[in-house]
């Protein structure tokens, strides 16, 4: 499919519309990949899929400009005969790698020094393979991937896109080959999936990616299916899409049908093809196409595409690798050149060209072969003119300008939805939580360096008064008790034990459990105030208030040990003291003796301490006088103060060191929790903030971009397109408005026409 060298006028163009496009593209490229990191919604999603979408469509334009390529675009049914029709237009063998595992995407496939693979997810990831078996068996896993996830939509009773849905989906491959016509041509060809396949999501998803960029398509339909109606059902979207189809039906040269007589004879697909095309013609119901035919903008072929294709592998010499399968479209490559010799016309000799009311002259071109490649070389004939007609030209340059404008409105629009006007409002609420998380933040770290030893302090000895002048209440009555039960001793013939164990030790127990009941009465009071009973003061108060911290709770946890303590029996220091300072007097005899006071009481009371020697009244009253009794009721006086001392002070002095210490503890772990908690809230917010204004700053860079390619692409419409109105941009906030002028696409010129 010889080319003839584009023009300098078109030449120009894509240098200047490639430079135009390139720094919107790379503007779009980092707005997208930003907006991708920001993605935590459906809303944003959805935009982030369309922006997608406009960077893939965006890419196949640059590409088109910046290589100066045609795309060569083939639809049609499942096993047509698509894939032979591309073996035989690029001269090498794809049909291998073009019907891959029935997956729905595109299929590009280009000249190439050597083999190479790679896929595209509809989120823009780009995969490369080392091998053909290494792309099929990744995208036999990713079938199996987008089967279930289109099983679960129909279980749910969900439309499903994977733009939106399931973004990991693969949207296109891209293969390239060594491939003779394709080098030659600059062509590139691509396959799309056969209509009425399961996983197909929409026909004008398939064909968008080449709406206003390839300018023409063909469409490949074999003669059993030319007559039914569902294989068009979606061949009004082609019409709508493309300036010029391609039908190519595809014939079966060798077919024959069975005679009256049980012999079998040449059917009228082999006898007389373009009758067919006539039927065809005068049958079909829809005005579009037949205004299509009419128009010329539909022209109609008759190839037996399996010759064709054997032909041409042979005359390029390329070899399929050994063992490869056969062509899985459905038409097997077996050579069936000899079914029809050059002595014996086949059905491609007679040519249909549907380019007016009907059928005209079918006689082979001047010099052509015959056989079953004249179909096709009038086929690429007509292909290589309009691809190398100043109509096509001109619909390369006003196609590309207008998707270019399509394009930046579209990506104007979207950068302008509410989702992202949302997403900048967003910035305000951001930055005044970073804000208050920061002061707070400065708050916990002062905090943290509060002393907390002088409000301890201050509340033990509150506590500690309290006590005090409780106790400084009862003692007085236990001494008085205990000068009673001394007296009503010394009237007994009680020992020493008894009056030990049995009066003082029972009434001073006495005391001091009521005392130690009300020390807890005390703790239990005053530490249940707020913030466990410390005076923090106003500044810190609020702090603490403002932070949504509370200490109040402290002495609750605290609690079960003060009654711990408090509350079990009190231990009374050693009372030997009492015996050893009882005033016995000393007989005459004693003096007499030199008896010291110990042994006088040694010999009273025995050396048991207390005795339980029996001590009856008769010798206390010969040994105890007035004055005795009073010096003793003093010593346990003395005994009881230190009683209080070891089973009260000493206990609430622990108490409140256990308490100093608990707190501060429990204090400086919840300031450093909420710090640590502050803290990451601080850098999820700010990190959520820079983010948002890392992704408007990119789509700020966008939006001057699009002005840049706005004027460029304007001016270029000037020079290159002058009289074309291309498009008409209304104001950001209206919507896309294309107008295309009355000689647009040819669809109503007096070229189109003439044709």
């Amino acid at each position: 499919m010889s080319v003839e060298p584009i023009r300098v006028e078109l030449e120009s163009f894509c240098k200047q519309f490639s430079a135009a496009l390139e720094p919107f593209s790379d503007a779009l490229d980092r707005g997208t990949e930003s907006l991708r990191e920001a993605v935590d919604g459906a809303p944003l999603q959805t935009l982030l899929s369309d922006l997608q979408d406009n960077r893939h469509r965006l890419k196949i334009l640059l590409d088109k400009a910046r290589q100066q390529n045609t795309y060569l675009v083939i639809f049609g049914p499942l096993k047509s005969g698509k894939s032979t029709l591309m073996n035989a237009i690029s001269g090498a063998y794809v049909s291998e790698v073009t019907s891959l595992p029935a997956y729905p995407c595109l299929v590009y496939v280009r000249e190439g020094e050597s083999l190479g693979f790679s896929t595209t997810a509809f989120n823009g990831d780009r995969s490369e393979y080392s091998s053909r078996e290494a792309l099929h068996s990744s995208l036999e896993d990713a079938h199996q991937a987008l089967a279930e996830k289109l099983r679960e939509a129909d279980a749910a009773g969900t439309p499903f896109n994977p733009a939106q849905d399931y973004t990991e989906a693969v949207r296109r491959i891209d293969f390239t080959m060594p491939a003779p016509y394709l080098r030659e041509s600059g062509t590139i060809l691509v396959d799309t999936p056969g209509l009425y396949t399961k996983m197909k999501y929409s026909y004008g998803q398939l064909t968008r990616d080449f709406r206003d960029t390839a300018a023409c398509a063909v469409f490949v339909v074999k003669t059993d299916n030319l007559f039914f109606e569902q294989v068009f059902e979606e061949f009004a979207d082609l019409l709508d899409v493309f300036s010029r189809v391609f039908l190519v039906v595809n014939i079966d040269s060798s077919k024959m049908d069975l005679g009256p007589d049980g012999s079998l004879e040449p059917s009228l697909e082999q006898r007389d093809p373009k009758r067919i095309v006539e039927a065809f013609e005068n049958l079909t119901v829809s005005a579009q196409i037949r205004s299509a035919i009419d128009s010329g903008r539909l022209r109609i072929y008759m190839i037996d595409l399996l010759q064709t294709a054997t032909k041409s592998l042979q005359a390029g010499n390329p070899i399929p690798e050994e063992g490869s399968a056969e062509d899985k479209s459905g038409d097997s490559t077996t050579n069936a050149v000899e079914a029809n010799s050059a002595d014996e016309p086949s059905a491609d000799t007679e040519l249909a060209d549907a380019g007016g009311s009907g059928p005209v002259d079918l006689a082979n071109d001047s010099g052509a072969d015959s056989g079953p490649r004249l179909g096709f070389e009038r086929f690429l004939k007509d292909l290589t003119d309009y691809l190398n007609s100043s109509e096509y030209i001109v619909e390369f340059m006003a196609d590309s300008l207008r998707q270019a404008h399509s394009i930046l409105c579209e990506v104007r629009d979207r950068t302008h939805a509410p989702e992202i006007a949302d997403f900048r409002a967003g910035i305000e609420t951001l930055q005044t939580q970073v804000d208050t998380t920061s002061r707070h933040l400065e708050t916990l770290d002062q905090l943290r360096q509060y002393e907390w030893t002088a409000p301890l302090e201050s509340l033990a000895e509150e506590i500690r008064q309290q006590v005090t002048e409780h106790t400084g209440s009862v003692l007085p009555e236990l001494e008085k008790a205990l000068h009673g039960e001394v007296e009503a001793w010394a009237q007994s013939d009680e020992s020493m034990r008894d009056l030990v164990e049995q009066r003082i030790a029972t009434k001073i127990r006495e005391t001091c459990q009521r005392s130690r009941s009300r020390a807890v009465e005390i703790f239990d009071r005053v530490c249940r105030d707020r913030s466990g009973g410390l005076q923090l003061g106003e500044e810190v108060s609020n702090q603490l208030q403002t932070l949504e911290l509370s200490f109040d709770d402290i002495y609750a946890g605290f609690q079960p040990e003060v009654r711990k303590q408090f509350e079990s029996a009190p231990e009374l220091p050693d009372a030997s003291s009492l015996q050893e300072s009882l005033p016995l007097r000393r007989r005459f005899i004693d003096w007499i003796l030199f008896r010291s006071d110990a042994r006088v009481r040694q010999r009273v009371l025995g050396a048991e301490n207390p005795s339980e020697q029996p001590f009856t009244a008769a010798t206390k009253a010969k040994r105890l006088d007035e004055a005795g009794i009073e010096d003793f009721c003093g010593t346990v006086g003395d005994y009881a103060r230190r009683c209080n001392l070891t089973s009260l002070q000493d206990v609430l002095e622990r108490l409140l060191s256990q308490y100093r210490d608990a707190y501060q503890t429990k204090a400086k772990q919840r300031i450093d929790a909420r710090r640590d908690s502050l803290k990451a809230q601080f850098d999820a917010v700010n990190g959520e903030l820079e983010l948002r204004i890392r992704v408007l700053d990119t789509l700020d860079i966008l939006e001057n971009a699009s002005v840049d390619l706005e004027t460029g692409v304007g001016d270029l419409q000037e020079r290159f397109t002058p009289g074309r109105q291309v498009v008409e941009i209304k104001s950001r906030e209206d919507d896309l408005e294309v107008t295309p002028s009355e000689s647009d696409n040819g669809h109503n010129s007096e070229e189109g026409q003439a044709e």
